[in-house]
């Protein structure tokens, strides 16, 4: 309100729209807080759903000419610099103000599958990011990145004949994600405190359903708390959004498919677990090994730890740099041309290393989704120790 009282001598409106509420209610509300712009009751959600309004608090900017100059969803500061900024460009011009409220969320043709924090900070209020929170709900509540909508993983799994650990059908998976509320085009930015595994889960997930706007956030939570960055403990709400998905069948692999491939020159099948199981030393099935000719590389060696700034701070990763893990991957025989079969126990670690071969420009990448709780818990399989 009283960013509303300082701009509007200079022409900014603003029409308050309340979603499905009791008239009464909202009434008692504005005289309470001593509202001044109008209120509108949306009671039908016609306004809501002809917007495609996919969450509460949003703000939608329009220009002098009902042009829509951009859409923030969730609990956003517009007293700030940024956000004066966009008010006087909204005033003092009709042409959209494009530089304070980016309509297009692209990251580095390098890297475009990898955000960095400092990315993230510059996009906190674009409305083509969606942050993802990945890790417990109680973390979430306790603080996360400002827009950030939490997400829970367990939607990402399922146990079919047996086989805990895959990734659920493709209704499931669209029902699961549908929850997101992505517009067309919106970038999927997901992160957690566990060096990228869950959110790695959730880009395989959404690359094998054909969304190529997936990525995951440099260093996670620890980085962007180590760095100071603004926390928030606002909760964003969105309303679902059909997820409709174009899955690839070339973005996974069964048992059958690898069996019938183990010899095939053109293809390298790639363990990422411990090197204790990939010998058999340790077993988490009913036998130990590994897949017959698979290579070895251990998921976490692709990750380096920034410096401490003190001995009670938390250990920080972030992945090497490209041109260090083009030479690691090469040196173990995973080479670009080939196509790459990456399996663990249950496709959570090899969930990180599909991102990253997808992250390195690898076209041909499948993941082994029944993972060694398959292939170890089935007598009719070859294994080598």
């Amino acid at each position: 309100m009283k960013l509303y009282e300082e701009f509007k001598p200079q022409g900014l409106e603003v029409l308050l729209l309340d979603i499905k509420e009791d008239p009464d209610v909202v009434k008692k509300a504005v005289q309470e807080r001593g509202y001044s712009p109008p209120v509108a009751l949306d009671q039908k959600g016609e306004v809501m759903e002809a917007y495609q309004v996919t969450g509460t608090p949003t703000v939608y900017l329009v220009d002098a000419e009902g042009r829509l100059i951009g859409r923030a969803t969730g609990a956003r500061s517009w007293d700030s610099k940024e956000g004066r900024q966009v008010l006087q460009s909204l005033l003092e011009s009709s042409a959209p103000a494009t530089t304070a409220m980016p309509q297009q969320a692209d990251l580095s043709p390098e890297t475009p599958f990898l955000a960095s924090t400092a990315w993230v900070s510059e996009n906190l209020q674009n409305p083509q990011v969606r942050l993802v929170d990945l890790r417990t709900p109680e973390a979430y509540e306790e603080g996360h990145i400002p827009g950030a909508l939490y997400f829970d993983d367990s939607q990402l799994f399922t146990t079919k004949e047996g086989v805990s650990g895959l990734l659920p059908e493709v209704e499931q998976l669209e029902e699961a994600l549908a929850k997101l509320g992505l517009g067309e085009g919106v970038k999927v930015v997901a992160y957690d405190d566990r060096d990228g595994l869950k959110a790695a889960r959730l880009f395989i997930a959404l690359d094998y359903l054909g969304y190529p706007q997936g990525s995951l956030l440099d260093g996670g939570w620890k980085k962007w708390v180590a760095e100071g960055r603004e926390v928030s403990k606002e909760p964003l709400q969105v309303q679902p959004v059909p997820f409709k998905g174009k899955p690839d069948p070339n973005k996974l692999a069964d048992a059958k498919w690898i069996l019938s491939h183990l010899h095939d020159p053109g293809v390298k099948v790639l363990d990422v677990r411990s090197l204790a199981e990939y010998t058999g030393e340790v077993v988490r099935a009913y036998q130990g090994g590994h897949i017959p000719g698979a290579v070895h590389l251990e998921w976490v060696n692709v990750l380096q730890a920034l410096p401490a700034k003190g001995p009670q701070d938390p250990e920080i990763k972030v992945l090497k740099p490209l041109p260090e893990l083009r030479a690691l991957y090469e040196k173990a025989g995973v080479t670009p041309e080939k196509e790459v079969v990456v399996y663990c126990q249950n496709l959570i670690r090899s969930a990180h290393t599909y991102f990253v071969l997808r992250s390195l420009g690898y076209s041909k990448v499948r993941g082994y989704n029944g993972g060694w709780n398959e292939w170890g818990n089935r007598t009719d399989l070859p294994i080598e120790k």
